[in-house]
């Protein structure tokens, strides 16, 4: 398999090959590389276990859509189900969580069918609803002999980027009468799996509406407003309070991206009389059981047609209910983060000093919703992503170097907690070529910090060992080992210092800062409170 990629790289095809010794590492990094170009990307292993170790990074892929494209070498029809040694059913290695597998059988000379196989996996990989497909290749022995041609005949490959995906004159007149008709709405934008997409159009119609937009962190209108539209970046905060939320209370919800990973957020929509949910995947995303209605087409065209559709706002006595709460809260959040050496005042201090067009990819754990709660609006653009699909703290060193390998707009960072770090610290060494500035930044409570924010922290005995799991693991002394630089940070004025210093490198380079995890829990909570006072 790998000499069938290597023969397609001699071909003359817009391949670049990336080795990575283990395929668990390789999945993710695979997925950071699709994140950052958009496009496909293909993963390749040999037969038996080999593949099992993509399946983490492909249920990601699966549910974030992202378009990853794994193959698979395989053992003939006549070793199946005999002992073969590397030798496994493979015909439906990922399940469900593949848009499409296709078993290829020996090759003979000149079958047509790898070109064709390749071209309907891009195609699948590529469509409305984006994500992975597997491809299982059974070979014979000898895999490889002297006289083999060297190079393979590509063809004309398929166009990647699809056609925007408009709607039918009716139903955007029906989504227009209900805008129209509605008094209290919002736009709530949840993770979008492409860190380039435009957010223009929605923004413009944000304005035109007087609407506030309830962006997460990882949505393409939190960090890269510009100034246009009426972004609302503290709601989880201020949303707790049920009091707030009950003024607050929207009639009709339109909502973008994926599930927001806020709580507050979330049971704002549920409660709404009326939710649209606009979506180019066509996915019902509906944990709170509220979403009356789903458009399968993309929202810019739409955004677009609606502001020609419908009149300005003349008075936005409900914008400013919400604009008059931002501000109340962001002042809070700001006093909060003024001083102290926490996890809200640390994600601060990274979001001020990334310089505009860098990439920031925060973990799926508590590090997410501190950019959430405390990561306020930017003058210059930042782009971020997470990997939102399944929630998982899964491979977020590989998936970091994946989005570096393929960013060109400016550094790549990451920040992450210290239990996610440790559970890909292998990955370390896919960094040892990097030619560009990669930060990660690891926030160090010594355990999952973010269980103690939920009821099972006052259990007298199962907490600590089976939910705070504390290490005793040294995090610069396990970078070292691996070659990579770490500097261990302790104040705000050092995090910038060190921040500084590692985006001026083309290398990766960790930060590690321990915190206090009891102090970290007083600080998130009263900052809370006080974000809540109305």
């Amino acid at each position: 398999m790998v000499l069938a990629l290597h023969a397609l790289a001699k071909s003359g095809a817009d391949l670049q090959l990336h080795s990575v010794l283990d395929e668990r590492a390789a999945g993710f990094m695979a997925l950071g590389l699709s994140r950052a170009c958009s496009g496909p990307v293909l993963l390749s292993c040999t037969s038996g276990s080999a593949g099992a170790h993509y399946l983490p990074a492909i249920i990601e892929a699966s549910h974030a859509h992202i378009p990853l494209i794994a193959l698979t070498a395989d053992r003939p029809p006549e070793l199946q189900g005999r002992g073969a040694p590397q030798t496994i059913d493979q015909s439906s290695l990922f399940g469900v969580h593949v848009r499409h597998t296709i078993c290829l059988e020996p090759p003979e000379a000149d079958s047509p069918i790898p070109r064709l196989a390749g071209r309907r996996a891009i195609e699948c990989a590529m469509g409305a609803n984006t994500g992975p497909v597997h491809i299982n290749a059974q070979y014979r022995k000898p895999l490889w002999h002297p006289l083999a041609p060297a190079t393979v005949d590509v063809g004309d490959a398929p166009a990647f980027k699809r056609p925007p995906l408009h709607l039918p004159d009716s139903e955007i007149q029906a989504l227009s009468d209900r805008l129209m008709q509605a008094k209290r709405g919002l736009f709530v934008w949840g993770p979008d799996p492409d860190p380039a997409l435009d957010p223009t159009q929605v923004l413009r119609l944000s304005s035109h509406l007087g609407w506030p937009i309830l962006a997460t962190p990882t949505s393409p209108a939190r960090f890269r407003a510009n100034g246009q539209g009426h972004i609302i970046t503290a709601s989880d905060a201020f949303l707790r309070s049920p009091h707030i939320a009950q003024a607050l209370a929207p009639d009709l919800v339109i909502q973008l991206g994926g599930t927001p990973s806020s709580n507050a957020l979330r049971a704002l929509v549920g409660a709404a009389p009326d939710v649209v949910a606009i979506d180019p995947r066509g996915v019902w995303r509906d944990p709170e059981h509220s979403l009356k209605t789903l458009l399968c087409a993309d929202p810019e065209p739409i955004a677009h047609t609606l502001c020609s559709l419908l009149p300005a706002r003349e008075t936005h006595t409900w914008l400013a209910q919400w604009t008059a709460q931002e501000q109340r809260a962001t002042q809070a959040l700001s006093e909060a983060c003024r001083d102290g050496w926490w996890s809200g005042s640390i994600t601060r201090g990274v979001l001020d000093a990334l310089p505009t067009g860098a990439l920031l990819n925060t973990a799926s754990s508590m590090p997410i919703r501190d950019l959430d709660g405390f990561g306020r609006g930017r003058r210059n653009a930042l782009h971020t992503t997470s990997s939102r699909g399944v929630n998982g703290i899964d491979g977020a060193v590989a998936t970091t170097i994946g989005l570096a390998r393929a960013w060109s707009s400016g550094p790549v960072a990451a920040l992450m907690g210290d239990l996610t770090f440790l559970h890909d610290h292998s990955s370390l060494l896919l960094a040892r070529d990097l030619k560009q500035p990669v930060v990660v930044i690891v926030i160090d409570n010594g355990g999952g910090g973010i269980f103690s924010h939920l009821p099972i922290s006052a259990h007298e005995d199962a907490f600590e060992p089976w939910f705070l799991t504390p290490h005793s693991v040294d995090i610069p002394s396990l970078c070292t080992g691996a070659g990579v630089a770490c500097t261990q940070v302790s104040t705000m004025a050092s995090l910038h210092a060190a921040l500084r210093e590692a985006l001026d490198q083309s290398r990766l380079t960790v930060l590690h800062l321990p915190i206090d995890r009891e102090d970290d829990l007083k600080r998130h909570r009263l900052a809370w409170t006080e974000a809540q006072r109305s």
